[in-house]
């Protein structure tokens, strides 16, 4: 008999427990409607939210966050949500538009704007504004103009050409006596719609670079490159490649041959919190002849990526984050090594150290093992539709082996005028104290 009570004591217990679970629920998603009619649409989704935690299956909940996400210009979190119930439904097709496939779209072009239109019998038109303009980069043939020569202050000219093919034909003409450089890009998808892309390309400079208390040297090279880089989902790409080039330093000759692979995947990803993150790796082996000389060396570096918008809708705030290291293995040549500073052809900026001294590169420092981190909180100051202004506090933190840890602190701007974009960095190296002032411009406003 006791051993009856009991168990009926717990029955009781489970019951009781379930029906409060239930009761929340109700009353969760009765408060995100009230909520949301009242168009407090922040606790409309927090209690919409709560509610789908406790009844993943309830379709009414699902519904009421993607129209939330919806109004608020979130259309990734919208979709996460609609997808569930088999929304939205587009008006021309009869399909649903899926999640996947915008952030396919959006990884094949980043800028280019993506809207959907609410129709009275409750479909949907999707818009699909392309930032890139066929032809010479803008309808305008001015803007196009502008584009092209948004170098020129320093000393090159940067064409594109675009084909509604899908083709793209990137190049860089710089003058610049000790920066000299020709370099052409074709990029070619094996159809429209197609996941994978041919790239081929051509690059030749002339340079003179200044090492540390060593005296002023020459650096010619040439190389032709080839690649392949596909999209098998929205979660990951990958890419791989190879590379042969010439190379004369100081009356000596020789010839590389390079072969890489890149990998890049989505990590954390929480739509409704305007939260993601990836990671990327990239693995490179050549073999060098040099002065009679043939040596193998191989570089493998990786690296993290977050971004948020911490408000609910627009980007007047960006928090960004990056870190990456890498490592060299073997007899590299001078110029394969990594290098930390900010100058235009190398992608690990420590912003406080410029790569050149004099206009010639060989300032920053370099070596065969690196690490960076860096923190950046961009906020829009100004807008008027045409032009945009936006302030970016930074940190910088880099370490080369057998080197102390350099930090940087500065703050950037950043000016868009018509899809053209002007940043203004200044950073100071924390260490040394030294001041380092610089400016690029961009297409779309990007580095």
């Amino acid at each position: 008999m006791e051993g009856n009570r009991q168990l009926d004591t717990a029955r009781l217990a489970i019951l009781l427990c379930c029906c409060s679970v239930v009761a929340a629920g109700a009353d969760a998603i009765e408060e995100a409607s009230a909520a949301f009619r009242r168009q407090d649409y922040a606790t409309a989704a927090r209690h919409a939210l709560a509610h789908v935690a406790l009844h993943p299956g309830d379709p009414l909940g699902h519904d009421l966050l993607g129209t939330i996400f919806y109004l608020e210009g979130n259309l990734e979190a919208a979709l996460l949500h609609w997808n569930r119930i088999g929304k939205p439904v587009l008006a021309d097709t009869g399909e649903m538009l899926r999640l996947e496939d915008l952030r396919i779209a959006q990884i094949r072009n980043p800028s280019q704007a993506v809207a959907l239109e609410a129709r009275d019998d409750g479909t949907f038109l999707l818009h699909l504004a392309p930032a890139r303009q066929f032809g010479f980069g803008s309808g305008n043939r001015w803007l196009a103009i502008a584009g092209m020569l948004r170098g020129v202050w320093h000393q090159a000219l940067l064409p594109e050409y675009r084909t509604r093919q899908g083709t793209e034909v990137t190049a860089i003409l710089r003058w610049d006596p000790d920066k000299r450089r020709a370099a052409a890009d074709l990029i070619r998808p094996f159809g429209l719609q197609s996941r994978y892309r041919l790239r081929l390309g051509a690059d030749a400079r002339d340079e003179r670079w200044q090492l540390p208390n060593t005296p002023l040297f020459p650096l010619r090279r040439t190389a032709v490159h080839a690649a392949v880089s596909a999209l098998p989902g929205s979660s990951w790409q990958w890419s791989a490649g190879g590379e042969w080039s010439h190379r004369e330093v100081g009356g000596l000759a020789g010839y590389q041959l390079k072969q890489t692979i890149r990998i890049d995947r989505a990590l954390w990803r929480r739509p409704e919190r305007r939260f993601h993150s990836a990671a990327h790796v990239e693995s490179q082996t050549a073999r060098l002849w040099m002065a009679g000389q043939s040596s193998l060396f191989a570089k493998t570096s990786g690296g993290l990526r977050a971004v948020w918008y911490p408000q609910r809708r627009g980007d007047n705030w960006v928090l960004e984050a990056r870190a990456s290291a890498g490592t060299i293995a073997g007899r590299v040549p001078f110029d394969e090594l990594f290098q930390l500073g900010i100058e235009r052809d190398n992608h690990l900026w420590l912003r406080g150290h410029v790569g050149t001294r004099d206009g010639r590169k060989g300032s920053a420092p370099l070596g065969r093992r690196y690490g960076l981190a860096q923190l950046e909180y961009a906020r829009k100051v100004w807008s008027n539709g045409l032009m945009t202004l936006s302030l970016s506090p930074f940190a910088d933190l880099g370490r080369m082996e057998r080197t102390p840890l350099l930090i940087d602190l500065g703050i950037q701007a950043k000016l868009r005028i018509l899809g053209v974009g002007v940043t203004f960095s200044y950073g100071r190296d924390l260490r040394n104290g030294r001041n380092a002032f610089y400016a690029w411009s961009t297409a779309g406003g990007t580095r």
